[in-house]
């Protein structure tokens, strides 16, 4: 057989990993606010939850995560003096 459309040869993950709980603008707001502020986790958390009504400590730990921002340490080094 020469092509194989089968569904079982498909990749099973999403090509674009997504949050199921937060919109791409919801997330946009999430990662300037922590590179702009550098707060903690819980203290961005309560700042956001004014904006972001159904943010949780998990999913915003996930976004940040994605994004590759959940260490405030890498974030320091990263910001220019």
């Amino acid at each position: 057989m020469e092509n194989q459309d089968f569904v079982e040869d498909a990749p099973r993950r999403p090509k674009v990993i997504r949050s199921t709980v937060l919109a791409p603008k919801e997330e946009a707001i999430i990662v300037m606010f922590r590179k702009h502020t550098l707060l903690p986790l819980d203290d961005c958390l309560y700042a956001l939850q004014v904006t972001i009504a159904h943010l949780t400590r998990p999913s915003l730990h996930w976004c940040l995560q994605r994004h590759g921002i959940s260490r405030l340490s890498k974030l320091e080094t990263d910001k220019p003096k």
